[in-house]
């Protein structure tokens, strides 16, 4: 067996995220209402923030929703869930960005948000890590 080989692993479904895949460490599962599994999956980069995909049936997996991120100076590529409330930390490029240096470099730290209802995630607060700009 080499590297690039694997046993006992069937592929039984592949989603293209509506061609944003660029994602990053992030990656949780939901048991949300009803019995519906969730995985919401944090992008590594600009322009997409999060993506909740509904895996309830894993052989027809399929996105019910796609966040941005306010701006392309920025990304999340961390996640992490409690309950119904998700916990995103966004990291950006310096202090002034590298592609615009007079950016406000807003929304550096974590959002949370509430995921009862994951088609709608609503923002319920902020926490501010931005450094001397």
């Amino acid at each position: 067996m080499t590297d690039h080989e694997a046993s006992n692993v069937n592929l039984i479904s592949h989603n293209t995220l509506k061609g944003f895949g660029g994602l990053g460490e992030g990656m949780m599962m939901q048991e949300a209402k009803g019995g519906r599994r969730i995985m919401w999956l944090a992008h590594e980069g600009a322009p997409k923030n999060f993506t909740g995909v509904d895996v309830t049936d894993p052989k027809n997996p399929r996105v019910i929703v796609q966040t941005d991120l306010p701006h392309n100076n920025m990304r999340s590529n961390s996640l992490d869930l409690c309950g119904d409330i998700l916990a995103v930390a966004y990291q950006t490029l310096g202090p002034g960005g590298l592609f615009d240096p007079g950016l406000d470099m807003e929304p550096a730290g974590i959002e949370l948000f509430d995921v009862s209802d994951p088609e709608n995630p609503k923002s319920i607060s902020r926490y501010s890590c931005k450094g001397p700009g």
